[in-house]
């Protein structure tokens, strides 16, 4: 009887952890798809500090170290309230560095992070190509 009642009472449990968990702007921690189909996974981010460290992995799965940085406030009543955010990603032997900077909002009731982002690369056709401009929505990933 015991054991039935564990089986039974095990996917609840699972399933109010979830929950309990629920990524949202203040605690981005987890997998977020970019528009380009790659996953920034958030694996950390230190309360105090607002330090955020991860990893980039591209859709060719090819993983980079990713840091950054996240500033929430108190929301202010008749402002649209958001959290800060700063991803950054060194492209390991492909001679080239980007900066997301944006903010992280919430969409009917789902996390959305809207970025502009600049990509520096070491190498270019002109000294005006080392830097482009793009910008990026990420959204959760399911799981």
């Amino acid at each position: 009887m015991h054991l039935k009642t564990l089986c039974l009472s095990l996917p609840l449990l699972m399933l109010s952890t979830a929950f309990s968990q629920a990524m949202d702007c203040t605690k981005p921690v987890g997998d977020w798809r970019n528009d380009v189909k790659s996953v920034m996974s958030i694996e950390q981010v230190d309360p105090a500090t607002g330090r955020i460290t991860g990893t980039y992995i591209s859709k060719n799965g090819a993983k980079n170290p990713m840091s950054g940085w996240l500033n929430t406030s108190a929301p202010v009543e008749g402002k649209h309230n958001a959290t800060a955010i700063h991803l950054s990603v060194n492209w390991q032997g492909e001679g080239a560095i980007t900066a997301w900077t944006g903010y992280c909002h919430m969409v009917d009731g789902s996390p959305v992070i809207q970025t502009e982002d600049l990509i520096t690369f070491t190498n270019a056709d002109f000294a005006w190509s080392h830097v482009i401009s793009n910008h990026d929505t990420l959204v959760p990933v399911k799981q």
